[in-house]
């Protein structure tokens, strides 16, 4: 039914297609999910949930699975397929063929070093790009972890306060996984390199994606409103310095500095991967952004028209959104 169970030859996954039965009342179904999934602990649970509920857009995202690593298995690393479905490893894997059905439209892909980044892209002007994609998992320590929504009986959300006391979650998630990627030796510092980040596991109430890159690449933060003495007004945006997390405050900034001048860009969503399957869920939130670094010692000429973009420079800053729709290769 999809070629990419046949590739992992694997019958006890194939056995739980269609386990939850459409019949079957919606207060049943999350206990009987929870039931069955606890037999297969090694396998990942959203993984699970698709294979098991077969309601169209699962099938569809199941189907553009098994049509995208048919048409790039030889792009990916080696037993992408297995970890894929392993525990905690299906967003990631997912991330991944979304970028790389992306960037495919944009050039060809080049064999590279297995110390290398997931993709290297050849553009048509032949200039070589490196993508690392990556998707960030949820903080551990309790006191850093998102706020989520209490949708219990006769609970309310109480959650309030200033969009940076809500987004400090994900901008410390997304903070620490850019900084454990750019200080990695295993990328050639003579090519652009743009980092592909996903942060959808972090997110609790809410993700104002531009507020969130804004504050870690260039400083900038809150909307700000300043009255003037001839009574007019004017707009702007906070100027940032440091975030805080558990440990104290660290710089924010980076893109203004020297220290990540060896990234091109950034690609970032907090959107789960799976909305981005064309014709499923589609872009929900504020889909997909990208962010080319103003001080890049190697910068990326690539135009991802299916992106809205952030441009920050010394005399402008402006959001642009994406000039078209994301067409699949797949």
């Amino acid at each position: 039914m999809y070629p990419f169970l046949d590739k992992l030859n694997d019958q006890e996954l194939k056995a739980l297609i269609g386990r939850v039965k459409p019949e079957m009342s919606d207060r049943l179904v999350p206990e009987f999910f929870k039931r069955v999934a606890s037999k297969y602990p090694n396998y990942d649970e959203t993984l699970l949930w698709l294979l098991m509920y077969q309601h169209d857009n699962n099938q569809q995202v199941l189907k553009y699975i098994s049509d995208n690593y048919a048409k790039f298995q030889q792009v990916y690393d080696g037993g992408f397929l297995k970890k894929l479905v392993s525990k905690n490893g299906f967003s990631s894997h997912m991330w991944e063929m979304v970028i790389c059905d992306i960037l495919s439209g944009y050039g060809e892909f080049v064999p590279k070093k297995a110390s290398g980044s997931d993709f290297l892209l050849r553009l048509r002007n032949g200039e070589e790009i490196q993508v690392e994609a990556i998707s960030i998992n949820e903080a551990q320590e309790g006191g850093i972890r998102s706020a989520r929504p209490d949708f219990s009986v006769g609970k309310l959300v109480t959650h309030g306060g200033k969009t940076d006391d809500l987004e400090r979650a994900v901008l410390l998630r997304f903070a620490s996984g850019l900084k454990d990627k750019a200080h990695t030796d295993t990328y050639d510092k003579n090519k652009p390199l743009i980092v592909a980040i996903n942060t959808s596991r972090a997110v609790g109430f809410i993700s104002r994606d531009n507020f969130v890159l804004r504050w870690v690449l260039f400083g900038l933060g809150n909307d700000t409103i300043t009255k003037h003495a001839d009574g007019s007004y004017s707009r702007g945006l906070e100027q940032k310095m440091e975030a805080f997390g558990k440990t104290g405050a660290f710089k924010v900034g980076w893109f203004r500095g020297t220290e990540y001048a060896h990234i091109s860009g950034v690609i970032y969503s907090s959107q789960e991967p799976r909305g981005f399957v064309p014709d499923g869920y589609s872009w929900h939130n504020y889909g997909m952004t990208y962010v080319a670094n103003p001080n890049a010692l190697h910068p990326a000429n690539i135009d991802f028209k299916c992106m809205r973009k952030l441009i920050v420079t010394e005399q402008e800053y402006c959001e642009e959104d994406a000039s078209s729709t994301f067409t699949s290769s797949v």
